[in-house]
């Protein structure tokens, strides 16, 4: 009996993100299956973080044809679709001032920025503690272990508790930049996010720090069957050392190009063309 292929976790077609200045890209479209790592390659400004934000719903989509598609499919037994353009629709504030688009990003998934993004006004566990809670929240869990899991989490990045604990009621700005980030990937991995979205982690990671950060990524794929999509410059690099360390994991790479720019809206604006293509 022939197995029946899965559906896709992503799906986007000819979608487009126009910004304040007059320019914008527009990007041909493309699938990204379930349970893989997912890399993102290509030149440098040809769109991969912006594809990404536009996957996680921090970026807004505008529709470039009648044909555009930009779909999410949970990960629940039912595989419901989370159409993107729906969705905005709905995106108003509503119980505890959560618009929709940031609802979905906290049922659903994990960033790991550039930048770390921690908030300085509270202490390093009061951040950590206020992402679980609200992920655990949405979920359905309870929070009696939750100092227990977080300490595993910090364990697991990297920041034991037996060397952090006198640090932890301390503010962000205290911490180095590679100790930031761990605690940013820490963050990212709480309550279990089922995509994880990683931007250039060989941009500002050391060596050690990527392979742990690569780590950690593949074994959410292997262990709960999560999805990775990593936007970077050196993924023969971030390949080789999946491919050596998890070589159950599934890769698929899009390179993404610029092509034909569009003028529009009388030419004061115009649309950058971005193929995405497997390799």
């Amino acid at each position: 009996m022939p197995v029946m292929e899965e559906s896709p976790i992503f799906v986007v077609r000819d979608i487009e993100k126009r910004f304040r200045n007059g320019y914008g890209l527009k990007f041909s479209g493309l699938s990204i299956r379930r349970r893989t790592l997912t890399l993102l390659v290509g030149e440098s400004g040809v769109g991969k973080s912006t594809l990404l934000n536009l996957l996680g719903t921090l970026y807004r989509a505008r529709a470039g044809s009648g044909n555009s598609k930009l779909v999410y499919r949970r990960a629940d037994s039912a595989g419901q679709e989370v159409d993107y353009f729906k969705l905005y629709e709905r995106n108003t504030r509503g119980f505890l001032g959560l618009s929709a688009c940031a609802k979905l990003r906290r049922e659903e998934f994990g960033f790991l920025p550039q930048r770390a993004h921690l908030l300085d006004t509270l202490s390093i566990k009061e951040n950590l503690l206020t992402s679980l809670t609200l992920r655990s929240a949405s979920k359905g869990l309870g929070s009696e272990h939750a100092e227990e899991y977080l300490a595993t989490m910090l364990e697991r990045v990297g920041l034991p508790m037996s060397e952090y604990s006198h640090r932890i009621r301390s503010s962000p700005a205290s911490l180095s930049g590679g100790e930031l980030q761990r605690l940013a990937l820490a963050r990212a991995i709480l309550g279990s996010a089922n995509v994880l979205f990683v931007d250039e982690p060989t941009t500002y990671m050391s060596d050690s720090l990527i392979d742990r950060c690569m780590g950690i990524v593949s074994e959410e794929i292997e262990s709960r069957g999560s999805t990775a999509v990593v936007v970077t410059h050196e993924h023969d690099r971030l390949i080789r050392y999946v491919r050596r360390s998890y070589p159950n994991v599934e890769i698929d790479i899009f390179r993404l190009s610029a092509s034909a720019r569009v003028y529009c809206d009388g030419g004061d604006s115009s649309l950058q063309c971005v193929g995405v293509d497997p390799t």
